[in-house]
């Protein structure tokens, strides 16, 4: 059996969450699976006589059928790239020259489908990442999409100063346009992207990966034209065998990473991913580095489909929970740590704690830039403490009787176990769960305030009763 890597933490995290094709779809309906990659490409390859020129008859005939050589898109570029047999050099040269095209038109597609997602995502995508992105999780994913990275740039969280996105990714691969001037480094959740991304750039004549390089929204056009010359997009395409992709040193290095996870997880949420047993990179990290008493859950329409696969590989029936829904998966994952919140809460605040504590007004941020939200009063609701919030206008005083930083941490220490924290604005229904505490923050107006204490609240109510 295959040793886990010795780098990173020995103690073991909660959780690795797992993604595939199913949770970009999730979030934006109309992102592609396996299949309707396959069916795409095959719409883009007969539009164009160029390669309809390049097919055999046989090949030609099941594409204007809308059926994929060899049976799907996975096996038929895994033909395409790997010299056969039976096939002539010329034969060779010129499937390899389709594999590459169909590769690139993989990106487009994937580029094409992601735009303008972020009007119609889901509330819960909203209350995920910022869980993820308070807890520090970690997250590998499967798909080539940039939905999650793009999502945490939308978010614009307390807290995601700088290059967030580098942050995410712990800087593999590099920025294509290097910063003048370093930025602190931001604490997120670790995003590991298995099979590349289509703001990948690479040259793939590249044996060793040096060249591999990531496209940053603050880059412009004009420094990118030098840093991208002679690259392509770079992409794990879907092939049967992947070593060739695999050999590349920061592949490997985000594999290391991504089996130090599973060796260490004491749960495995696998969302949206079917786990293949054809994928056999993953499947042999997952059958020979998870502990035989790490918990599963697949969150999936089908999921007992890959409840079976996971039993092939070893992993107990009685470990393996199934959750068809995804926002019933992410209601139930923020009912489970509302405790952990309060407790961090607890723990936040005493850190922060300084001479200006018992004068603090109390502040709910949402973003960045909010500034403006005041809690006016705290309750309890059973094992709950609600605080109650408005929106408070610049030259407002703030009334006497409005509570401070240790009227909240009193009220806290009063629940054992700690209860849920959520906030309810005023005129407004929908509770926002609170995430944990942010450092002080001096903002002088009406009343002299010297310091605020900040709180960092969901930016969608939640479901979660």
């Amino acid at each position: 059996m295959s040793q886990p890597p010795q780098s990173g933490p020995t103690t073991r995290t909660l959780d690795l969450c797992l993604l595939g094709a199913g949770f970009s779809r999730a979030v934006h309906r109309p992102m592609p699976t396996l299949d309707d990659l396959g069916r795409a490409v095959a719409k883009r390859l007969l539009a164009h006589t160029k390669y309809v020129g390049m097919f055999s008859h046989r090949a030609l005939s099941l594409l204007q059928a809308g059926r994929i050589p060899t049976g799907n898109v996975e096996m038929w570029l895994s033909s395409l790239a790997e010299p056969q047999p039976f096939e002539s050099r010329s034969d060779v040269l010129r499937n390899q020259s389709l594999f590459e095209d169909i590769s690139q038109i993989l990106v487009e597609i994937v580029k094409e489908v992601e735009n303008d997602f972020w009007s119609t995502a889901p509330a819960w995508a909203h209350r995920l990442l910022r869980l993820w992105h308070r807890r520090q999780a970690t997250v590998a994913s499967f798909n080539y999409d940039t939905i999650v990275e793009r999502s945490m740039l939308n978010l614009d969280a307390p807290g995601t100063d700088g290059d967030i996105v580098g942050a995410m990714l712990n800087q593999i691969p590099r920025r294509a346009v290097q910063l003048q001037f370093g930025q602190s480094p931001t604490r997120t959740f670790r995003l590991l992207k298995l099979h590349g991304s289509v703001d990948w750039f690479w040259n793939p004549d590249d044996r060793s990966g040096d060249s591999l390089c990531r496209v940053t929204p603050d880059a412009t056009e004009h420094d990118l034209r030098a840093a991208l010359a002679g690259k392509v997009s770079f992409i794990v395409p879907p092939l049967a065998t992947k070593a060739p992709f695999y050999s590349l040193g920061v592949v490997r290095q985000l594999w290391e990473e991504a089996a130090h996870a599973v060796s260490v997880a004491r749960r495995i949420v696998v969302i949206g991913y079917s786990v293949p047993l054809t994928d056999l990179a993953t499947t042999a990290m997952l059958s020979d580095l998870m502990s035989p008493d790490t918990a599963w859950v697949i969150v999936n329409p089908d999921g007992s489909a890959v409840r079976e696969r996971l039993m092939k590989l070893g992993v107990r029936d009685d470990l393996i929970q199934v959750v068809p829904s995804l926002q019933n998966w992410v209601d139930s994952y923020e009912r489970e740590h509302c405790g952990e919140m309060s407790r961090a809460l607890i723990a936040g605040l005493d850190t922060f704690r300084s001479t200006h504590s018992e004068r603090a007004p109390i502040m709910v941020r949402r973003s960045r830039g909010d500034y403006g939200t005041i809690v006016s009063r705290i309750e309890h609701e059973g094992s709950r403490v609600v605080l109650h919030a408005h929106e408070r206008q610049p030259q407002t005083i703030i009334p006497a009787d409005y509570p401070h930083e240790p009227d909240l941490v009193a009220m806290l220490r009063q629940l054992d176990p700690p209860g849920p924290v959520c906030v309810r604005f005023d005129g407004t229904g929908g509770n926002y769960f609170v995430l944990g505490a942010l450092d002080p923050v001096p903002l002088r107006g009406t009343g002299a305030v010297p310091y605020w204490c900040p709180i960092e609240i969901q930016d969608q109510p939640s479901d979660v009763t």
